[in-house]
């Protein structure tokens, strides 16, 4: 028969805090519940069915420790418009605000961003032309920008959008595109970075037009992963 031990306190026998216990287990388990190890480790021998992981706790490299997804769909100013060959950025915080996301990353994280938005190339005016296609940037930075400037930072990805056509022509034949753009980075020190696109027309008389509305909404997902998993292969 099992002896039942009531306290409300345990010393060790010099009146200390110091318990050793090597398991501690659950009288209806049938396997130890917690192992703490002559190493220091501890064991949970199934599931750790509830509670927090404190913000002290590290992690291994590789993994997921948090996931944003942020969706621009604005009533108000939910479109943007660049025409001439101009490079300028395309994307804002909100419909009042002018300037570019901005996220809070940390000293040994790696962080990808994809932008998934709708967005439109068209010809102007001018001569008839194949051209209707849009380059589009993904940007992070560590200055902050507003949407229409042509300054901007370290690219993380590029991409021409769009399409030529077979023959050159005088009407609009706009392009539409719907498209994902990512890229990634590793920081070694925490900072305040900016993370946005910007689009360039092929041609003076061309235009790019990106939606961030409620009926075309652009939506960004920002992982943060712990460790320095980016790989760039060179060669």
């Amino acid at each position: 028969m099992s002896s039942i031990i009531k306290a409300n306190e345990i010393q060790n026998s010099s009146g200390g805090a110091d318990v050793k216990i090597q398991t501690l287990k659950h009288p209806s388990s049938s396997s130890n519940n917690l192992v703490l190890g002559s190493d220091g480790n501890v064991s949970i021998t199934n599931t750790l069915s509830a509670g927090t992981i404190g913000s002290g706790v590290s992690f291994p490299d590789g993994l997921i420790e948090d996931r944003t997804v942020i969706k621009y769909a604005f009533g108000t100013n939910g479109s943007y418009i660049v025409d001439g060959t101009t490079e300028k950025v395309t994307t804002r915080k909100n419909g009042n605000d002018t300037s570019v996301e901005s996220i809070s990353v940390n000293a040994g994280y790696t962080y990808t961003y994809s932008f998934q938005f709708w967005m439109e190339a068209w010809r102007n005016s001018g001569g008839d032309t194949q051209n209707r296609t849009a380059t589009v940037r993904l940007y992070e930075d560590t200055t902050s920008r507003s949407i229409g400037d042509t300054s901007v930072g370290t690219v993380l990805a590029q991409g021409v959008m769009g399409r030529l056509m077979y023959g050159a022509s005088g009407s609009s034949n706009t392009s539409f595109i719907f498209a994902t753009i990512a890229g990634s980075s590793y920081h070694s020190s925490d900072d305040t970075v900016y993370v946005y696109l910007t689009t360039t027309p092929p041609l003076a008389n061309h235009r790019n037009g990106i939606q961030f509305n409620t009926t075309y909404p652009m939506y960004l997902t920002i992982t943060k992963i712990k460790g320095n998993v980016l790989t760039t292969r060179s060669s």
